[in-house]
Parts: structure tokens; C-alpha cells; sequence
């Protein structure tokens, strides 16, 4: 949930900051449809925080997200990506130290598919312990 609240962002709550936007993760605990929504905090944000229970008015909210799976593929098509890209520099940087007098220039798919044995793969356990969220409100 994001919410917009009073306060610098080192200091906690203050009345005399100006407005920012802050992220709360939690589970919702209490939901008025009227006035306000009640969310435990979970996560590393809850251990440093003073209090676990934090209520939160509609008149502040400004978005809600809910978590929507994982994003495996979206992680390994970044990793081709950036395979991809890093073949690209490579023929670039070696055009401009002269591969094309000695016809010895990088190919530009076999350096794609050499990095991709280990971009794809990369990109695709960080796209498993990365979480996509879905915009609901």
C-alpha cells in the first residue's frame, strides 16, 4: 500500500516535513469500507518499527498492490537481453580498436550465446526470488 503521510523520511512523522510517500507490506488486519484500513507490517520493516499495527485512512491512501507471482521469465528474457548488449559492446569496442584490418572482429551471435550460458540463467533465479506486483487500487 502506498500512502502519502507528513514527516522527513529520517526522522519518522513530523507536522512539520512535507508530504512524502511511503510504502507499508504487511497483512490487513482490519478493514473499514468507510474510514480507514488496519495492516500488520511483515517483513524487515516490522522488526525496526515501533509498532507492528499501523492504521491507515482512505483520504491518504494513494495505491494498493497486491503480490502477482513470480517473474522467471521476464528475469531470463532480461538475462538474453543483456546478452545481447554485452555482445553489441563487445563487436563495438573491438571495431574501434581495429578487428576490421586484422579480420579478426568478434561475432556478434556466438558472443551472445557464450554470456547467455550465464546471463539467462542469472536472470532467471533473480526473477524467481523477485516478486511482481499487481496494481489493484
Amino acid at each position: 500500500m502506498w500512502t502519502w503521510e507528513q514527516g522527513f523520511p529520517a526522522f519518522g512523522t513530523s507536522p512539520f516535513g512535507s508530504e512524502r510517500e511511503v510504502r507499508l507490506a504487511g497483512t490487513l488486519v482490519a478493514y473499514s469500507p468507510h474510514d480507514s484500513v488496519r495492516i500488520a507490517r511483515t517483513g524487515p520493516a516490522a522488526l525496526f518499527s515501533p509498532s507492528r499495527e499501523r492504521t491507515v485512512y482512505w483520504s491518504s491512501v494513494a495505491q494498493i498492490d497486491v503480490p502477482s507471482g513470480r517473474n522467471t521469465l521476464d528475469g531470463a528474457a532480461s538475462g538474453l537481453g543483456g546478452a545481447l548488449g554485452v555482445a553489441l559492446m563487445f563487436n563495438l569496442v573491438g571495431r574501434a580498436f581495429g578487428c576490421n584490418y586484422s579480420h579478426n572482429c568478434p561475432n556478434v551471435w556466438r558472443t551472445t550465446a557464450q554470456v547467455a550460458l550465464v546471463t539467462v540463467p542469472a536472470g532467471a533465479v533473480y526473477g524467481f526470488f523477485s516478486t511482481r506486483w499487481k496494481r489493484v487500487y
